[in-house]
């Protein structure tokens, strides 16, 4: 499965390490220098440790053991790096610089992944694109009342999304001396766009564009870093580690969301093996036969075995640090093996857990399990309907800002 080092530089960087702006960084160092400087800005960011007080699933939670946004994005680069680290090994890659570099910028991607979601999680973006999908048009009249862009920057809020607010976080809000924020390369910035559509364009039958992953006023920076990286700006393909990304975050949270629910008492190792594993008996005749659905099967005899008769987590030897340890080793090999798959053929690497895999079915089993028993709890969703209504209650108060304006 060798990779050639040229190959797989050019899926990294091409040329230069681009900045919006001139950095200390300079243009010419090494790719490994980037990549950690871009780290570093991410890392060390207000924005970044802002997560530390936003949840993964359970908002206002008082069990420390329970993830935050903060503590799962850690884990997400833990993942990304793995694959990262897998690639080049399956890869055969002989450039240290070029290795070093690749899970640098996944593992920075996936820092940042998460940095432009809102408190509450997706109730916090419904209450957001609801109060201006209902107030907005309106109230950008009576403030900016001869601007012509007014139906842009309305789009940029009726499709409020934690992906392309992370974007103008990174590029633009997160403020040190000017207007370019963390002035990111462009490799780290494209590396976490999850979706390739403008707020207000129109959706394609296509996963890549089922939600925006830009708004307008990142709409110009976009299309600039798909040049610097050989993209066309009219019929764009996601950035290969990206897709990296990607699959490091649903390995995580398909597992941690479940394991969280089981910390909390929510649900039982025994009812969650047991749902699981009638959920894979119905699916996986149509499954595809190949590495990942042995795996699968060998994760579901596992669990159906040894967790099945516990009501308890403290009562099973088989713990759930072996299940995610196992789970996530097969399923990082699964994804590292594709990418260098797709690479080796020249394909687009959009996904490294295809749609009707075996490995892509057992994560969707996990996340069923939780959207059923978990984010549908009662104490959950009062939680979040309270953050809900705080937020569009901030929104009310801030109102006359726009209203009083002109």
């Amino acid at each position: 499965m060798q990779l050639s080092d040229h190959v797989l530089c050019n899926l990294v960087i091409r040329g230069e390490s681009f900045r919006t702006r001139v950095s200390n960084i300079r243009a010419n160092g090494s790719l490994v220098e980037n990549a950690e400087s871009d780290r570093g800005r991410v890392l060390y960011s207000a924005a970044f440790r802002r997560l530390q007080q936003k949840a993964q699933v359970f908002s206002l939670e008082s069990n420390a053991s329970v993830r935050s946004r903060l503590t799962h994005s850690l884990e997400v680069s833990q993942v990304g790096r793995y694959i990262s680290d897998k690639i080049v090994e399956l890869a055969e890659i002989k450039n240290p610089e070029i290795s070093r570099s690749l899970a640098i910028f996944v593992e920075t991607a996936c820092l940042d992944h998460d940095i432009g979601n809102p408190p509450f999680g997706h109730f916090g973006e419904a209450a957001i694109q609801q109060w201006f999908d209902k107030n907005g048009s309106d109230l950008l009249k009576l403030a900016l009342p001869k601007n012509p862009k007014n139906s842009k920057l309305l789009n940029d809020f009726i499709e409020f999304d934690g992906n392309p607010q992370g974007l103008r976080i990174l590029s633009k809000l997160q403020w040190n001396n000017d207007q370019h924020s963390l002035n990111l390369t462009t490799t780290s910035l494209l590396s976490c766009l999850k979706y390739l559509r403008c707020a207000g364009e129109k959706k394609k039958n296509s996963p890549l564009y089922k939600k925006a992953g830009f708004f307008s006023t990142e709409s110009a920076l976009i299309k600039h870093c798909w040049g610097e990286h050989g993209i066309s700006n009219e019929n764009p393909h996601r950035f290969p580690l990206a897709s990296i990304m990607e699959a490091a975050d649903d390995i995580s949270y398909c597992i941690s969301d479940l394991e969280d629910s089981v910390e909390k008492g929510i649900v039982s190792l025994s009812h969650a093996a047991n749902w699981i594993s009638q959920k894979w008996e119905a699916k996986r005749g149509a499954v595809t036969t190949d590495y990942a659905c042995s795996e699968v099967n060998a994760a579901i005899y596992k669990i159906q075995n040894e967790w099945g008769g516990f009501l308890e987590a403290s009562d099973c030897s088989y713990t759930f640090t072996d299940f995610r340890t196992s789970t996530t080793r097969f399923l990082v090999y699964y994804a590292a093996k594709n990418f260098v798959a797709l690479a080796n053929a020249g394909n687009e690497i959009a996904t490294l857990l295809p749609e009707n895999s075996a490995a892509t079915i057992f994560l969707e089993i996990l996340k069923d399990y939780c959207r059923e028993n978990v984010y549908c709890n009662e104490k959950v969703q009062l939680i979040e309907y309270a953050g809900y209504t705080a937020i569009a209650g901030l929104l009310e108060i801030f109102k006359p800002l726009l209203s009083n304006h002109a």
